[in-house]
């Protein structure tokens, strides 16, 4: 009779004990660890591009120029970023051309106003021919540039696909470490 008035006993205490002073077994993985150094990170916003891998952050700025080197083990990846250089590179100079030649525009209608009156609508055709061509050839480079940027996340992407692999190729050893929760908490670690 005793025994079944104390049989919740066990299990409060027991709860009571893991509650407060749990163990916990911490899991070192070494393969853990080297994807979370060499994982690379992307992030756009209304500042720009910023790429992180392991703390080192880099901008690839308007050219994309010097951030190869994070890309550097994985060979497909540099390849992309070949492409996406060279998107970025040809929609700069296309939009400049085309921005040029807006401006152009602008400056023969200020200074020469009889040049820019003929028979269509009022105005010459050279007002049409640079105002439509200006206008596709600086819009066809911003959407280069635009389009660049899939080339630099599928990249990234590339690049974070053939880290898992040569992580899953190497050789690990496990190592299990029985630490108190708070130590846990202290490293870091979440429950």
């Amino acid at each position: 009779m005793r025994i079944r008035r104390l049989s919740w006993l066990l299990p409060v205490l027991c709860m009571l004990w893991l509650g407060w002073s749990s163990l916990a077994i911490a899991e070192s993985h070494p393969s853990l660890d080297y994807i979370q150094r060499n994982r690379l990170q992307i992030q756009i916003g209304w500042t720009g591009i910023v790429l992180n891998k392991g703390g080192e952050t880099a901008r690839p700025g308007l050219m994309g120029l010097g951030i190869e080197r994070l890309f550097q083990e994985s060979p497909e990846a540099l390849n992309l970023m070949g492409t996406y250089r060279s998107l970025r590179l040809s929609g700069f100079v296309l939009w400049t051309l085309g921005l040029a030649t807006l401006v152009t525009e602008i400056v023969l209608l200020l200074a020469a106003p009889s040049l820019m009156r003929g028979n269509i609508a009022g105005l010459s055709p050279l007002f049409w021919g640079l105002m439509i061509g200006g206008s596709v050839v600086g819009f066809a480079g911003g959407i280069m540039m635009s389009a660049s940027n899939l080339f630099l996340s599928r990249a990234v992407s590339v690049y974070n696909r053939d880290l898992f692999r040569r992580a899953r190729k190497r050789k690990w050893s496990l190592h299990f470490q029985i630490l108190p929760q708070g130590a846990m908490l202290a490293m870091g670690y979440r429950f």
